[in-house]
């Protein structure tokens, strides 16, 4: 499936946004709009539940759910250490630590870079 105005991982054009939402309101379905368009049936869907829940067509911006601020190296490296040191530590235990060490680096640094 693929027309002129999409591409993976681009919002659609407002355009289409609204002539989704028209045909919708027109009572035609979700499937057959998304047959007319050439689009794909999910992003037809999602376009007309944000129109629900919104009341607005724009695309959401994507959610940084959290910043990596460990390399899997030190992550490696930090683990390996605990475990010679200690090996009856449980990875939950290794977690914990390594959650306080990352809070308390990335304070650092947005101290030093303030």
């Amino acid at each position: 499936m693929s027309n002129s105005y999409t591409t993976q991982g681009k919002a659609l054009p407002d355009k289409v946004r609204q002539e989704i939402i028209e045909k919708w309101l027109n009572n035609e379905g979700i499937a057959e709009i998304s047959r007319q368009l050439v689009l794909p049936y999910k992003s037809v869907s999602n376009i007309v539940d944000l129109w629900i829940t919104t009341g607005s067509t724009k695309p959401r911006s994507p959610q940084r759910v959290g910043i990596r601020t460990a390399r899997t190296d030190d992550v490696i490296r930090y683990t390996e250490c605990t475990k010679i040191n200690k090996p009856s530590t449980y990875a939950k235990e290794i977690r914990k630590q390594l959650k306080k060490i990352t809070c308390a680096s990335q304070k650092m640094f947005q101290a030093i870079h303030v």
